[in-house]
């Protein structure tokens, strides 16, 4: 069985995090992203998906917190140019 089909694995958990945030459940999805980042704590894309995330949910200085660790894991993805914008722009 892929790793993506494994119930409990990491690359489930980025799916159902991203179908939960597409469908308006951004509460749902950065539970499970939560989760996911124990798991796997040097997973760029955990931590774009919470900055995305907990910035829709209004936790600023949350999301800050997993931009930065997304930018120590990928610096100068031109992928995160959108996260990158909006945190520049408070400073």
């Amino acid at each position: 069985m892929p790793d993506r089909e494994r119930p409990g694995s990491n690359a489930r958990r980025l799916i159902e995090a991203r179908d939960r945030m597409d469908d308006g459940d951004v509460a749902g999805a950065v539970a499970i992203l939560e989760v996911a980042k124990q798991d796997a704590p040097d997973d760029p894309r955990i931590f774009r998906g919470l900055a995305i995330g907990l910035l829709r949910l209004g936790r600023t200085a949350e999301a800050r917190k997993a931009y930065e660790r997304l930018i120590e894991l990928r610096p100068g993805a031109p992928r995160d140019d959108d996260l990158r914008a909006r945190f520049e722009n408070d400073r």
